[in-house]
């Protein structure tokens, strides 16, 4: 099950082989001292994940992403980026896959958008944040 599941003719085309074949890559060229248990572990769990963030998250936070293209001060775009990747979250891709409807651009194309419902009160700084088990009611 497991071959069948993960036979790259299956995955041809898929972000998760590319990530794999990029990790993959990355440790036949490692230096073996460069990189320690944790770190490996890290990566290999990096491509099981994928950034996401809530279609009302997104719509809060689209003029980020338009100031970020016209922004030609490389510090500038830095600190978009910044505030931009402090909205989404690393989740499982199995989990988050049936809720996503879209992958951002380049280069936010590690970014995927998942219609699911978002629950937090800035103001009194309480919630429960992404509902992964709670589709989006306004889904596109």
């Amino acid at each position: 099950m497991v071959k069948q599941l993960y036979d790259r003719k299956q995955l041809k085309g898929t972000s998760f082989l590319k990530e794999f074949e990029d990790a993959l890559y990355m440790f036949d060229n490692l230096d073996p001292y460069g990189m320690d248990k944790r770190e490996a572990q890290q990566k290999l769990r990096d491509i099981q994940n994928i950034q996401i963030i809530t279609r009302q998250m997104y719509d809060q936070i689209e003029h980020l992403f338009e100031q970020y293209k016209k922004e030609k001060e490389w510090k500038e775009r830095l600190k978009l980026r910044m505030e931009i990747e402090k909205k989404t979250v690393s989740v499982q891709r199995y989990v988050a896959e049936k809720y996503v409807s879209e992958r951002l651009p380049k280069p936010f194309d590690h970014i995927y958008i998942a219609d699911v419902q978002y629950d937090f009160n800035r103001e009194q700084l309480k919630g429960k944040g992404i509902l992964l088990d709670k589709p989006s009611s306004n889904q596109y």
